[in-house]
């Protein structure tokens, strides 16, 4: 019976499909965290900074479900270039998440 359990458990996860670096959670959450930020009284600036994340994400979403609609755009040719893969792992997290650290640190110390 263990065994079985095991079997099956097993092939169950060797089934699953690829996950996507912008996860609808994480798109709830910096909507959330940016209602939660003008509720703490956080200045506009930085606020606008993780709107601009929003942003970033809904758009990587709606990219992605245009793809599955056989559409094509020309960043394209630059993922071409690189066989389909990205140029270094969690590439899609990195890219929009640095920047919008780094100016929030960068932004919090001019505005204070």
């Amino acid at each position: 019976m263990k065994k079985t359990l095991i079997i099956i458990f097993s092939l169950y996860l060797l089934s699953l499909t690829n996950a996507f670096a912008f996860c609808p959670v994480c798109t709830v959450a910096v909507g959330a965290g940016v209602g939660l930020s003008r509720w703490l009284g956080i200045n506009d600036t930085i606020t606008g900074l993780w709107i601009g994340g929003l942003t970033v994400s809904i758009s990587a979403w709606t990219l992605n479900w245009l793809a599955t609609k056989n559409k094509t755009f020309p960043y394209q040719k630059i993922k071409e270039k690189n066989d389909g893969h990205s140029h270094f792992p969690f590439e899609k997290v990195v890219l929009p998440v640095a920047p919008l650290i780094v100016l929030s640190f960068i932004f919090g110390f001019i505005t204070k």
